[in-house]
């Protein structure tokens, strides 16, 4: 069920993955596991359905017997959320949140969804700060996705200097890439 819910969401047929799913859930021996949310979870994104993702994110934690979300399913949901235009200031740092209340440690993947977000909205280079201090806290170590979409989030927040400052810096600490 797992491979065919996956290869049916991110081979644009969204639907009948979640067609699969459907079966899985009704299936008398079987129950789905992580990988089949994390998968249906996905397919949603695919449609561009970010409230059935939402839907499934809950009913996983809710089900009997409950399916524990790990780091792939949060970032995932992220990712569905930031592309429909549905994460905004207070909710990054509500995910954030949460993950810890889970016990789920965020990841670089994590912080690099949520820093893409902050591009959406006025603000949000203040809130892509932020979330910079927050992942050195953690001791997450930045990527060149991590640059770029703090460099967009400055940029789109009206803030080019502080965009020119940080590739200044990642220049002078040998982090650039092509």
């Amino acid at each position: 069920f797992n491979s065919l819910i996956t290869a049916l969401g991110g081979g644009s047929r969204p639907g009948d993955a979640m067609a699969v799913f459907g079966e899985l859930e009704r299936h008398p021996e079987l129950r789905p596991d992580v990988v089949s949310y994390n998968a249906a979870i996905a397919a949603c994104g695919a449609a561009g359905r970010w409230e059935a993702a939402e839907e499934l994110f809950s009913s996983m934690r809710r089900g009997t017997p409950p399916v524990s979300p790990d780091r792939h399913t949060y970032n995932t949901l992220l990712s569905v959320r930031s592309k429909a235009g549905q994460l905004e200031g207070k909710d990054l740092f509500e995910v954030l949140a949460g993950m810890r209340e889970a016990r789920v440690r965020p990841d670089v993947i994590t912080f690099n969804t949520l820093l893409a977000a902050c591009c959406r909205w006025p603000g949000g280079a203040e809130v892509a700060r932020a979330l910079a201090e927050e992942m050195a806290r953690m001791r997450l170590r930045p990527d060149a996705v991590t640059h770029t979409c703090l460099m967009d989030a400055y940029v789109a927040g009206g803030a080019p200097s502080d965009a020119a400052e940080l590739f200044d810096r990642v220049a002078r600490e040998g982090q650039l890439q092509p």
